[in-house]
């Protein structure tokens, strides 16, 4: 196959047709704010998977890092990025956002859902959600789903009423405050400090925890599950080329997963939408809706 250079852009020979010149590509998309190029390294095995897959020349299967869940919702609205796969609630916002359909889940180490976990320090007086009104509770960031969106969805469905606040500012009496921590190690030490009476985390990292560290801990409540990763694809797309991706995406063997884990330590599945993923996805929608009245300033 010959790449044409042109300045408009890259064109390629259609491999089916050589006569043909082709500007057909695909776009990965993800976010990585601080270390986009390692992200980038990390998604490139699987670009090649899917071009090698698709008889493509590997420089048709593409992949851009945005900064934020905003940038990458522009992206697929403006067909910059034909693929985003993340977890369930930043991938339902750019949907939302943008118009692109999930079609496929992505399991991660053979795990198709995941939870949180809300935790307190054992030295606290903290030990059910109640005693929670009135304090703070550390969150990871806005767009995590395990960080932020299953913690506040159930706190909100349990009844109470999160605030959000600045640094260890008390919220108005009744409420749940809350501010982000950035991640869950600093939600750890800040539990630990006593600058925060709770904090959220993955279920899944919780219980890799050793546990010397969790039995620093007590746990509040363990909030529902929600699928783990999905893959969507932009308003737009070549509907001809959703089933060649599709069998590209279930071809991935278990030794190139092996294989991938070793290069870039990501590895990466992919199965067709069943009833558990449109329940799934239907109960991520719901908690999103629940926590649109929460103020963030």
């Amino acid at each position: 196959m010959y790449r044409v250079r042109e300045a408009t852009g890259c064109l390629l020979v259609d491999p089916v047709n050589p006569g043909k010149r082709s500007n057909l590509t695909i776009t990965i998309g993800d976010i990585e704010p601080d270390t986009p190029t390692d992200r980038m390294l990390k998604l490139r095995p699987l670009a090649d998977h899917i071009a090698l897959a698709m008889d493509w020349e590997p420089g048709r299967v593409q992949v851009r890092i945005a900064r934020s869940v905003p940038e990458i919702t522009a992206m697929m609205k403006d067909g910059l990025v034909d693929l985003y796969i993340d977890s369930s609630y930043p991938v339902l916002l750019v949907c939302e956002g943008s118009g692109a359909e999930v079609v496929m889940e992505s399991p991660v180490e053979a795990s198709r859902t995941y939870n949180s976990v809300i935790i307190a320090s054992v030295d606290s007086e903290v030990r059910r959600l109640e005693d929670l009104r009135g304090r703070i509770v550390g969150l990871q960031e806005f767009y995590s789903t395990s960080g932020y969106l299953l913690p506040a969805a159930h706190l909100i469905q349990a009844g109470f009423e999160l605030e959000y606040t600045s640094g260890r500012s008390e919220p108005e009496p009744g409420r749940v405050g809350f501010f982000f921590s950035g991640d869950e190690e600093n939600s750890l030490s800040m539990l630990q400090q006593g600058v925060i009476d709770a904090g959220a985390m993955s279920g899944l990292d919780w219980a890799r925890l050793p546990d010397e560290i969790r039995n620093e801990f007590v746990v509040l409540v363990t909030t529902d599950s929600v699928p783990r990763k999905m893959l969507a694809v932009r308003q737009g797309f070549d509907r001809s080329l959703l089933e060649p991706l599709r069998q590209a995406l279930l071809s991935i063997t278990d030794e190139q997963r092996r294989n991938m884990v070793r290069k870039t330590g990501w590895s990466w599945e992919f199965m067709d939408l069943d009833a558990q993923s449109m329940e799934g996805i239907a109960r991520t929608r719901q908690m999103i809706e629940s926590t649109r009245e929460v103020m963030i300033r």
